[in-house]
């Protein structure tokens, strides 16, 4: 049997171990010693290439093992968030990606002056083979940057501004429980990491209970919830200002590699298709005998299958099976994984709320962290992580370090794209029954209006805060109802009970690294549902272009990977339009 706990001894033997230590200290080091070589060259020139050249491939293998070593500590503090020395050992990290940024800071500042001469001299170096885009996209960077001191002081404040809000959020979240009751009478003190799965549960009476308690948590944080993410927006809009970036979305965009006028023919698209969307908001409501959904049945199963659950062991198996009907090739990732105990998905107290793939490029290994409750939308989730570990997988086979990174937008594509492919295996399954269908149709419903109508909710929402903490601090009165605003802008008359704390239970506001992380959500199930309809018409052919379209994923914009893969045009609102209605 598959324990749902991973294992992380190929990263480090132990948290504790001497080898860690030895690892830690000599990044360090190394690190040290690449700052002031890269600290000491002039501008790049034809009378210093090579040493720009040796110093971009020294910042690529430091990166390359402060990642390993951000992945292998993310992963235990998940697990346990009351660990104090895991929490002393993410601070410490903190302070090390500092000084890792001062090294790209270098970086910048020597391509800022660079000349194209000079650049596609550096480029023609073999030792910059696929580091092509790389370079492209540090000078792109460097023409919003502040002198090198600065962004080197500015990184250094990070440690303690910025990241320690969002270690603050995840400490509290991970701490944080609230009492439930549930219909039988029984009383329980649960973790936050339980809600979302309470949330989802087939009774009425245990997710109403989930919601109301769970907020009542929430509420009494609300001050600091606040504060944080004040802070946070506040950090940013300032350092913008002192960079020249004229508008807080110019930075996710450019980090999603994403054109301003494909984001909103995105828009475009889905805000017209938002009767339809409506439509089957009503027609859940109706199935689950309701006037109107509330905030705590958005996630609600039908009734015709609500007793329809997976133990871990039967969950993993069916997922396996439907991979392998349309993907044998992923499939057998997919068992590689499982076998070597790359997911952790066990109940216990401290771990996080949410899910996540991270991983190693220096061991080239990936690991999955879910909250495994035994519904069908674990299993959506699981696929939906496997989408993004196949995605590294893939590109670290292909490339270089320098050339396997992605952006959220591609990344969210990956995803969505496991999600539907697992849905196709389970459709493909002769055992498929009335009762299994009427629960893929289900969730398929779900994910439309997840990503159309809540991602756009999460994006309303960032966008008016944004907009209204440029002029001062936002009150968390108004951050309130600035959300609920959000919701009844897209859900409309469908939504009857809001939730005015999403914009604190939701993680993914208080993600130090990325602001805007909802949009690629709603920009990747778009783009790969496009992809599935082209599959359905190709067959597995289709499979080899779907992979030549994520290893171009770390050398490409949206819309140029987008277009060698599908040969569409992003910018185009009824590509989106026609995203949405499956036409």
């Amino acid at each position: 049997m598959n324990e749902p706990t991973w294992d992380l001894s190929s990263y480090f033997p132990s948290f504790e171990s001497d080898e860690r230590a030895i690892f830690v200290q000599q990044l360090e080091s190394d690190l040290s010693g690449l700052q002031e070589k890269v600290a000491s060259l002039d501008p790049i020139s034809s009378a210093n290439l090579n040493d720009w050249i040796t110093g971009i491939e020294g910042y690529e293998h430091i990166l390359v093992r402060f990642e390993h070593l951000r992945s292998y500590l993310g992963c235990l503090t998940s697990c346990d968030v009351t660990h104090e020395g895991y929490q002393h050992a993410e601070a410490a990290l903190s302070r090390l990606g500092a000084e890792v940024t001062k090294v790209r800071i270098e970086l910048l500042r020597g391509f800022r002056d660079a000349s194209e001469l000079e650049r596609n001299a550096l480029l023609s170096d073999p030792r910059m083979k696929g580091a092509e885009w790389f370079v492209h996209r540090i000078q792109e960077e460097a023409m919003h940057q502040m002198q090198a001191q600065q962004e080197a002081l500015a990184a250094e404040l990070a440690v303690d501004g910025i990241q320690a809000w969002g270690r603050l959020y995840s400490l509290l979240s991970g701490k944080m429980t609230f009492e439930m009751t549930f219909p039988d009478g029984k009383t329980e003190r649960v973790s936050m990491a339980r809600r979302r799965g309470l949330m989802a549960d087939s009774n009425r009476d245990v997710r109403k209970e989930a919601f109301l308690r769970g907020n009542e948590a929430w509420a009494a944080q609300e001050d600091v919830m606040g504060a944080a993410l004040n802070a946070m927006a506040g950090t940013r809009l300032t350092l913008n200002r002192h960079r020249g970036i004229e508008h807080f979305l110019d930075v996710p965009l450019f980090d999603s590699a994403l054109d301003r006028k494909t984001l909103e023919a995105m828009n475009e698209g889905i805000e017209g298709s938002i009767a339809a969307l409506h439509e089957a908001l009503k027609q859940a409501a109706i199935g689950i005998g309701v006037e109107r959904l509330d905030w705590f049945d958005l996630e609600a199963p039908m009734p015709s299958w609500s007793g329809v659950t997976f133990s871990w062991e039967e969950g993993i198996q069916t997922v396996g099976k439907a991979f392998a009907r349309v993907y044998p090739e992923f499939a057998a990732y997919y068992e590689s994984a499982l076998e070597r105990r790359w997911v952790d998905a066990a109940s216990r107290p401290g771990r996080i709320p949410g899910a996540y793939c991270t991983g190693s490029r220096l061991k080239q290994e990936e690991r999955i962290f879910i909250n495994y409750s035994e519904s069908l939308n674990d299993l959506m989730t699981l696929a939906h992580e496997f989408g993004h570990a196949w995605h590294s997988h893939l590109l670290e086979k292909s490339h270089r370090p320098l050339a396997s990174s992605y952006p959220m937008t591609l990344a969210e594509t990956a995803s969505t794209f496991g999600e539907s492919l697992f849905l196709e295996g389970l459709r493909q399954d002769p055992a498929c029954d009335a009762l299994l269908s009427a629960a893929i149709a289900d969730v398929e419903a779900n994910r439309l209006h997840s990503f159309l109508v809540n991602i756009p909710v999460r994006f309303a929402f960032e966008k008016a805060f944004y907009t209204e903490r440029s002029a001062g601090e936002v009150s968390v009165r108004r951050l309130k109802e600035l959300m609920v605003e959000s919701q009844r802008k897209y859900y409309g008359e469908t939504l009857g009970e809001t939730d005015p704390y999403f914009w604190a239970s939701k993680l993914h506001f208080f993600i130090t690294d990325l602001s805007f992380y909802n949009f690629p959500y709603a920009f990747g199930y778009l783009l790969s549902r496009a992809m599935f309809f082209q599959f359905k018409k190709e067959g597995s052919g289709f499979l080899r272009k779907y992979e030549a379209f994520l290893i171009n994923s770390g050398k490409m914009t949206c819309e140029e990977a987008a277009g060698e893969a599908l040969g569409v045009n992003l910018k185009d609102p009824s590509f989106w339009a026609g995203a949405v209605s499956g036409k």
